[in-house]
């Protein structure tokens, strides 16, 4: 029974995807359509986009819309027929290598010394990522809060699809990139853990004293830091960070916050709000 109720979940989910596929690919192809179509009208296409030519495409792609929604309607139905048995929640492999880091020896001798060299040259080479994808994701912040800051990137014109598309061509490069960084060092670190697991067991064979019952990413920071200053201090850095991350975060907020304040002053938001403001006390309310 288990088995062909895999195997129900199975073709079930193939035949879901591709309908997800084909109804993505529909909605593309109609919003192409309008887009062509107003290039080749006397306006630009984005101005295309009106409520009766989308109403129109929509229409078009409502069967498959349907036929899409009822599938998946149809897939927490089967899902609470046919429910996936639950699986045993293995220990995570990071956390188990940072808990078995707290046996490890300071100094070894013979043969574990290739194992103890291996595990201090992955920790080196993580760090070094993590610092790395910490400097491009400031960056990437400080790039985007400077563009929105700079009032010519947001010019007062009709269409304002414009400055926006500008906005997006010329910040999600660097925030893609910047996630992307972090990612692969994420997977890289992931996989390490592996490699160096194998490698700790080895160091710790044998060693029985009592662990604290703590956070992985705590067992990973009162690690003994390395001899560089420099990993000393990011290490302080980021036990600095975990404790004070509250802190952090409400001052990033509103460090976040002002800098709109900031760009909205310069670019006539602000003088654009208060003319509305004045219009709906005005007009509206009747004050005045």
């Amino acid at each position: 029974m288990k088995e062909k109720a895999k195997y129900i979940r199975l073709v079930y989910g193939i035949l879901l995807g591709i309908m997800t596929v084909i109804t993505g690919a529909l909605l593309t192809a109609f919003v192409w359509e309008i887009y062509v179509g107003g290039k080749a009208a006397d306006y630009e296409g984005l101005y295309a986009f009106t409520r009766g030519n989308v109403g129109k495409q929509l229409l078009r792609a409502l069967p498959a819309i349907c036929i899409w929604t009822v599938m998946v309607v149809g897939g927490f139905v089967l899902w609470e027929v046919f429910p996936e048995p639950k699986a045993k929640n293995k220990p995570d492999t990071r956390y188990t290598l940072y808990r078995l880091k707290k046996r490890m020896p300071e100094t070894v001798e013979g043969d574990l010394q290739r194992s103890f060299n291996i595990v201090r040259r992955e920790q080196l080479i993580i760090r070094i990522l993590w610092a790395v994808a910490a400097v491009m994701c400031v960056g990437a912040a400080i790039y985007t809060i400077v563009y929105l800051a700079v009032p010519s990137n947001f010019p007062a014109v009709e269409n304002l699809s414009k400055p926006v598309l500008s906005m997006v061509k010329n910040v999600m490069p660097c925030v893609a990139a910047a996630f992307a960084v972090c990612l692969g060092v994420a997977v890289y670190e992931g996989v390490s853990a592996k490699k160096q697991l194998k490698e700790v067991a080895l160091l710790t064979k044998g060693v029985k004293n009592p662990l604290p019952k703590q956070n992985a990413i705590l067992l990973k920071l009162e690690a003994k830091a390395e001899t560089s200053k420099f990993f000393a201090f990011v290490s302080k850095a980021v036990k600095f960070i975990l404790k004070h991350r509250i802190l952090i975060l409400r001052v990033a907020v509103g460090c976040v916050g002002v800098s709109f304040i900031i760009a909205g002053i310069f670019n006539g938001s602000m003088r654009e709000v208060f003319t509305k403001a004045i219009a709906i006390c005005t007009e509206c309310i009747g004050l005045g």
